[in-house]
Order: structure tokens, then C-alpha cells, then sequence
């Protein structure tokens, strides 16, 4: 956290980020972002991904976890590439949030197993 804050310091950005720290509930967050960007090399599932979709905030994001499941503007991890992309323009009108996450055990299970074996080394 402290080379993060000198960094914003660094950036004169200050007025522009925070570190909130752990939340339990991230809603309001969601509510009143601009964008999610997830920009993790590998995820499980990525319940924060699931979340910002559930209230309508535009993600970026690596292709990890649901991500492209769920209709996420997919970028690389590469952050030169990552940072080019988020500096387009982006709007999502809507997610494709899979019911089957919640009502189908075997086909989320599969999905997780599929992404975990993404994560694993080749």
C-alpha cells in the first residue's frame, strides 16, 4: 500500500484513487464506478466480475475466471496492451449473467475445473 500511495502521489492521482480496504459488501462501489477492470493472469470463478455484471458496470478484463462467459470486454495481460485497450472507449449495453452458475452444479463445477486447469502450467 505504501509504494501504491506514493505512486498515485508520484502520478498526481490522489483525488482519483483510494484504498478502501476490505468491505463486506462492495454494492455501492459498483454503483457509482465507471468500469471494473480485473486484470488478474488467473482467476477461479471471479465473484467480483459476477458482481459488477449483476449491477450493470462495464468490465474490462484478462480472460480469467467468467469473464468471457459473462460478455466482458477482453483484453490481454500484457499491461502495455492492457493499458492501450482501457484507454478506448468501451460500453456494454448488457451481460450474459449464466443462470446455470446457480442452478446447474455440474456445469459450474466443469467451468471452474476448466479454468483452474487454464491456470495450471503447461
Amino acid at each position: 500500500k505504501e509504494s501504491l500511495s506514493k505512486l498515485k502521489e508520484d502520478l498526481e492521482i490522489t483525488s482519483s484513487v483510494s484504498f478502501e480496504g476490505h468491505q463486506k459488501t462492495l454494492i455501492g462501489y459498483y454503483r457509482t464506478s465507471d468500469a471494473l477492470l480485473a486484470t488478474s493472469e488467473y482467476e477461479g470463478f471471479s465473484m467480483a466480475i459476477l458482481e459488477a455484471a449483476y449491477t450493470g458496470l462495464p468490465i474490462i478484463s484478462t480472460d480469467v475466471g467468467i469473464a468471457s462467459e459473462i460478455g466482458a470486454t477482453i483484453v490481454s495481460p500484457d499491461p502495455k496492451i492492457f493499458a492501450d485497450e482501457i484507454s478506448k472507449p468501451f460500453f456494454k449495453q448488457s451481460y450474459r449473467i449464466p443462470d446455470y452458475i446457480f442452478t446447474d452444479k455440474q456445469k459450474y463445477l466443469d467451468i471452474y475445473r476448466k479454468n483452474i486447469e487454464a491456470a495450471l502450467p503447461q
